[in-house]
């Protein structure tokens, strides 16, 4: 069977249409491939931000509690000076 011209190009556009169409789709898994990469790189770097962020908590608990105590021994020893 012979096809005729406009069958042909008809065939044409729409081998390029799904060609263009499996691009697009490429396209887009890439760009949701970048997007999840992204996304592990920020969660990444938040969860490095909370670690900091306890480990100056733990810090700033240690040292508050070395205050009060050296307020503590500073009023025993004030206490013993008065006796």
């Amino acid at each position: 069977m012979v096809r005729h011209r406009s069958q042909r190009s008809k065939e044409k556009r729409i081998a390029r249409i799904k060609s263009k169409r499996g691009s697009a789709r490429q396209v887009v898994a890439d760009y949701i491939k970048e997007l999840e990469k992204k996304v592990q790189e920020l969660q990444e770097q938040v969860n490095g931000m909370d670690r900091a962020y306890r480990d100056d908590q733990r810090e700033l608990l240690r040292v508050h509690n070395e205050l009060k105590k050296a307020e503590r021994k500073i009023t025993r020893l004030e206490g013993e000076e008065r006796d």
